[in-house]
């Protein structure tokens, strides 16, 4: 017969597989040790933290519960009856039989607790007493109980108070898997939204000003914050185990033909960050991270330098490429990246759809100077020529299905719920474009290739 070695008997048990975002309650350890964790400031799991978000809240136990109480009635009153028929019928009243001596003084010992106690040692006379003393010993001991039960679930509501509060402040001491990811959003992003929903939970992270509107895993970062607040924001976030960064700068509303000011940190700003990022490894003596920055290449930050009031100054332009190309080239290698959503994934895709035909472009004239110029300025930087009259009409955003939407039609939309509605009008599958997936899809693969 085989039997394993003392080796293999002492290796650790499998690793629990689950699905993606899948939660169960914690164990009673596995509980016990995350309350002290969080008590103690200590690193938690995301997995596990979920795990105990998904448990049922629970209340104090402020009295007995309603079998408790029936039970305390029922065994009571046999009591008190048995009790009124031996008071009532003395003599007369059947023994049941007698107990012996040894019995008899242990019995008068339990009725102590109700203070009455048997006159014979007779089963009759035992009885009502025995009834009395077991109703007040289950009375205690219940109460003891609920008292000692209530130890622990006080324990159990502080520490989820305590965990929805660092949730909210963006302060948990997270505990993340190896290589993970950390987006750095400034003050939200639907992208980052999007790649947390297809990572389990110790994968990815969110660093920004505000909380995430649908993701608990995340870390509190403000502009004010000096060097060692930073480096712990980043410790709490575990930021030295991440196998990457990214850096999120494009406003939701403009995640796909972005102008060059239409983003929520400037080329200054994600310069101090990268050099922020990079100061905080040297100090943990860990290989500084791969970064990819999402946002439009020609992003760009004017500066106005002036010796006096009446000068007309000195305009230098920092923009997004040269800034990453300088510190590509004092640090050597390509570390730091750029994913242009629409140079390298939405307008590829329209062109592969459009093939060789007249791209023409339909959008509200409200908005329409915010993105025509723009929309064709990038198509003749990717090289589009057409090479036949045929003409296909390239929507943005568009919610609901027109009836001079068909097949000739690309719409590239923000909302997936909006799929539907334009299948439904006519549109072919192929020929929406639902932005967030696609650039989480790429950005997804590209760090599989980093």
């Amino acid at each position: 017969m085989w039997l394993p070695s003392k080796k293999e008997s002492l290796a650790p048990p499998p690793v629990e597989m689950r699905g993606l975002h899948e939660t169960r309650p914690l164990k009673k350890e596995e509980l016990k040790k995350l309350l002290n964790d969080i008590a103690l400031d200590r690193k938690i799991e995301p997995q596990k933290m979920e795990d105990f978000l998904s448990m049922p809240k629970i209340a104090i136990r402020e009295s007995l519960s309603t079998f408790d109480v029936n039970f305390l009635f029922t065994i009571t009153s046999l009591g008190v009856l048995s009790l009124g028929f031996n008071n009532f019928f003395k003599e007369k009243m059947p023994t049941l039989g007698k107990v012996g001596p040894f019995t008899d003084a242990f019995l008068l010992a339990f009725e102590a607790m109700s203070e009455m106690r048997a006159t014979q040692a007779t089963v009759m006379s035992h009885l009502p007493h025995v009834f009395l003393s077991a109703g007040v010993a289950y009375g205690l001991g219940k109460t003891a109980y609920v008292a000692v039960e209530n130890i622990g679930r006080r324990r159990r509501i502080h520490g989820r108070e305590k965990l929805d509060e660092l949730i909210e402040e963006g302060g948990v001491n997270f505990s993340m898997n190896p290589k993970h990811t950390a987006a750095f959003v400034e003050r939200g992003d639907q992208l980052a939204e999007e790649i947390a929903k297809n990572n389990n939970f110790g994968d990815f992270i969110q660093i920004g000003s505000a909380k995430p509107k649908e993701s608990n895993i995340w870390g509190l970062w403000k502009e004010s914050f000096n060097k060692k607040e930073i480096y712990n924001v980043l410790d709490r976030c575990d930021f030295e185990k991440a196998g990457e960064a990214l850096i999120m700068p494009v406003e939701d509303k403009n995640i796909f033909l972005p102008e060059k000011e239409n983003h929520d940190m400037t080329v200054g700003e994600i310069a101090v960050l990268i050099n922020i990022l990079d100061a905080y490894c040297d100090s943990k003596k860990c290989p500084r991270k791969k970064i990819f920055i999402i946002g439009a290449r020609d992003m760009e930050q004017v500066y106005v330098t002036k010796k006096d009031l009446h000068d007309l100054g000195i305009r230098d332009t920092a923009t997004l490429v040269g800034t990453v190309e300088a510190i590509n080239k004092k640090n050597g290698g390509n570390r730091i990246e750029i994913v242009d959503p629409t140079m390298d994934v939405i307008l590829p895709e329209v062109i592969r759809i459009a093939n060789g035909r007249t791209i023409v472009h339909r959008e509200p004239e409200e908005s329409e100077k915010k993105y025509v110029e723009n929309f064709f300025n990038k198509l003749n930087e990717l090289g589009y020529h057409p090479t036949n009259e045929e003409k296909v009409t390239f929507n943005y955003n568009v919610t609901t299905a027109k009836k001079e939407l068909g097949k000739n039609d690309i719409c590239a939309i923000l909302d997936q719920n909006a799929k539907d509605i334009l299948m439904l009008g006519g549109i072919p599958e192929e020929n929406i474009l639902v932005v967030p997936q696609m650039i989480v899809k790429y950005l997804t693969e590209k760090m599989k290739k980093s």
